[in-house]
This record gives C-alpha cells, structure tokens and sequence, in this order.
C-alpha cells in the first residue's frame, strides 16, 4: 500500500481536476481551492455561466451542455489531447427549477429538470471513465446529491428524485469501477449560492430560502457556505479517503442523521 500523508486531506499537487458546472457558488470555490492546493483544473460548463462566473485564466475551459453525451465526448477527447488522463471528477451541474407538483404534472419541466442533474452527470461519468482508469488505482469521482433527495419539499419532486437517483448512480459506479475509480457523493443542505435564486447559467427565480427561518431549522444553526461543501469534496478526491466509495457524506449543519 502507497503511504498516505494523513496531514494533507486534500489531493497532491500534481493532481489533475475536472469539474462540471465549475462557475456556480461552490464551483468557484472549489476551483479556488484548488488551485491554491497546486491542483491542474479544467471546467466544463455552460457559455452563460461561463459569462456569469468567469473563472481564473489558468483554467482549461471548455463550452458544454453535459446533458448531450455527444458535447460531453468531444470535450473529454480534447482533455485527453492535453492531459493524457484525470485524477478526478466532480459532477455539479444541475438546476432546481420553479415549483411544480406531481398533482401538476409537467413532462417538459420534469425532463428539463431531472435532465439537468442526472444526465449531465451519467453523461460525464461514462466519458470520463476510461481518463480515469488510467490513473488507477488513485482515481476519484465525487457526484452532487442534495438533502432533498432525503427530505423531499412540495413542489421540488423532479430534483428531489434526480438527486436519489445520483446516489443510487454513485453507488453502481462504485461497484463497477472498483478497485481502479473510487466514486462518492456529497449531500448538502442550504447553502448560501447563487444557486437559491436560479443559478450561474439561468435567469435568477425567487429566493427559495428565507436563511433566518432555515437557520433555526438546523442544529448548527446557520446555513451552509461553499467552504462548508469544498472541504469534504477535497476530501473525497484525495488518497486521504482512499478506502471510501460508495459513500455520501451528508452537509447539512445536522439538518438530517440518517
């Protein structure tokens, strides 16, 4: 077994990153971190989010709509040109749309919803798959799930069930691609982003959240910042989690003890 610096619980320098949806809230973060970590990123992302979260120039950027297997192929063959293979995945795409109730039923809504998040990260989870095994045994994926997928809210049944269905996805990756790609999930509860009022590439609904009532809902009693997401996300990807997958790490300032 490699020996593992257990005082860096976040990848080696020499690491290379790719995230889906990198411009949102806790995509920004998290390309921050870890470039300040020494990581190599690249982003693949909608041009409006591009527009709307720009990112920092060394990053490998690249137009996509993850939801088309077809946009997602081409840029990891173009990935693959520059990098040769990847050290990890992180899929954060995904929308959560305006109210709509099951009694309401709308297939293009649902679709467009379930759509966002589920297919956008199948879709670069199945591309990524063959960067990835190159770089076993040390390889890592980590999916964005949501406490919706556990606590469900009226009105929100087409994300609550897309990100189910991420964990459900996350564990059959894990299985399938064992021991090469560890695949995990993060789980997070409010988090205070851009993402409670539309999102980086979407015109900007409602806020969803009221923080102060949110707040005295949850233990820790505050909402959730991108930091509170990107430190277990390292964690995840790093040889410091190197006997995890499988696993959803639940970031909710206790909102919810499975």
């Amino acid at each position: 077994m490699q020996q593992v610096n257990l005082t860096r619980l976040a990848p080696s320098t020499d690491y290379q990153l790719l995230v889906i949806g990198g411009c949102g809230g806790i995509g920004r973060c998290l390309v921050n971190a870890a470039l300040t970590n020494g990581l190599k990123v690249a982003v693949f992302d909608l041009e409006a989010s591009f527009k709307t979260g720009p990112l920092p120039s060394q990053v490998l950027q690249a137009t996509v709509n993850a939801t088309k297997i077809a946009e997602v192929t081409r840029a990891m063959k173009i990935l693959e040109t520059k990098w040769g293979g990847l050290d990890g995945l992180v899929n954060l795409a995904g929308f959560m749309g305006d109210k709509n109730t099951i009694d309401d039923f709308n297939p293009s809504h649902w679709e467009s919803i379930f759509s966002a998040s589920f297919d956008s990260t199948l879709n670069s989870c199945k591309a990524s798959i063959p960067l990835l095994r190159k770089r076993a045994p040390h390889a890592s994926i980590v999916n964005m799930s949501s406490g919706l997928a556990n606590v469900c809210s009226p009105g929100y049944g087409p994300y609550s069930s897309a990100k189910a269905a991420i964990v459900a996805l996350t564990k059959s990756l894990a299985r399938e691609n064992a021991p090469d790609v560890r695949c995990n999930a993060v789980s997070p509860g409010g988090i205070n982003t851009p993402f409670l009022t539309g999102g980086t590439g979407r015109k900007a609904a409602t806020a969803r959240i009221d923080s102060e009532s949110y707040a005295k809902l949850v233990p820790l009693a505050r909402m959730g910042e991108p930091e509170d997401v990107v430190g277990p996300i390292l964690f995840l990807l790093s040889q410091a989690a190197g006997y995890m997958t499988g696993q959803v790490l639940h970031i909710d300032g206790g909102a919810w003890m499975p």
